[in-house]
């Protein structure tokens, strides 16, 4: 598997937010650097510490780290424990339009709320999700959920995402499961489970899975892990992202489940698939 030995390029878009990836390698190396965006990284994976300014800052998985513009930085991995980083790259100005005070960009390691992990690596997996595949409206999505993010760093006490409501029936439990199905095609890296799913339309468990086996032929977890390989797939042929973030990317929490999700359905590991 490919891992990095040197950062990522990046490139402000229009929109003025990049994501991207980046799965060090053991002799990962980087220079000293100044930008003029605001950088945020998510840990997945591994630990270590960012030189910014004068300060060492530890990092470890599921610690976001903000780091302001201008700031001269380093990031120096544990060298048995690489890190896998997830970052977001703000220009200023979007910020500033929004009418957020600079005042909540300070260097060092945001306390982030455990209840609330799970809404910020689905909210990485959206916009890498609509950077991978743009289309109307994709820039819209990534700018508000970058906005989201920083609402939740901005506060000294992170909460957890509120519940999402549920659609409102237009005829019973059968019109609810169809509508969540359709939703699902562009939800399928979020994670979730059944027993969630069912609790999100208000019908039990059991109802769920009758109806949803009813409109797709497939049990739930068999539809969602085809949308996810499906996904795979697609990345696969049209990048050259690492499987590690492709995997993460397309709502598998582990390396080994997408592994063996892909086999399952594919009958080869992803990076044969993409050699052929």
């Amino acid at each position: 598997m490919k891992k990095q030995t040197r950062p990522v390029e990046v490139t402000i878009p229009a929109c003025g937010v990049f994501v991207l990836e980046s799965h060090h390698a053991a002799d990962f190396q980087m220079e000293p650097s100044r930008h003029p965006f605001t950088e945020i990284f998510h840990v997945m994976q591994g630990s270590g510490k960012i030189q910014i300014d004068h300060c060492h800052v530890g990092c470890q998985a599921d610690d976001t780290i903000v780091i302001p513009p201008g700031c001269e930085h380093t990031i120096i991995d544990a060298p048995e424990f690489p890190l896998s980083l997830y970052g977001i790259c703000i220009a200023t100005e979007l910020y500033a339009w929004q009418g957020i005070s600079p005042d909540w960009c300070k260097a060092g390691v945001r306390p982030i709320n455990k209840l609330a992990l799970p809404g910020i690596r689905d909210a990485l997996r959206r916009m890498l999700y609509e950077q991978s595949i743009p289309r109307q409206g994709s820039d819209l999505t990534i700018v508000g959920l970058t906005m989201q993010l920083l609402g939740t760093l901005a506060g000294n006490n992170a909460k957890a995402p509120p519940p999402r409501q549920p659609p409102t029936p237009l005829a019973g439990a059968a019109e609810a499961v169809a509508h969540y199905i359709e939703q699902l095609h562009g939800r399928f890296f979020e994670a979730t489970d059944l027993d969630s799913a069912a609790a999100q339309l208000g019908i039990s468990r059991r109802r769920f899975t009758q109806l949803f086996r009813q409109s797709t032929g497939q049990t739930w977890l068999q539809f969602l892990t085809d949308r996810r390989v499906e996904h795979a797939c697609h990345l696969l042929k049209q990048t050259d992202r690492t499987i590690v973030s492709i995997a993460f990317e397309c709502g598998f929490e582990d390396l080994s489940s997408f592994y063996r999700a892909f086999k399952r359905r594919l009958h080869v590991a992803p990076n044969k698939w993409r050699n052929r």
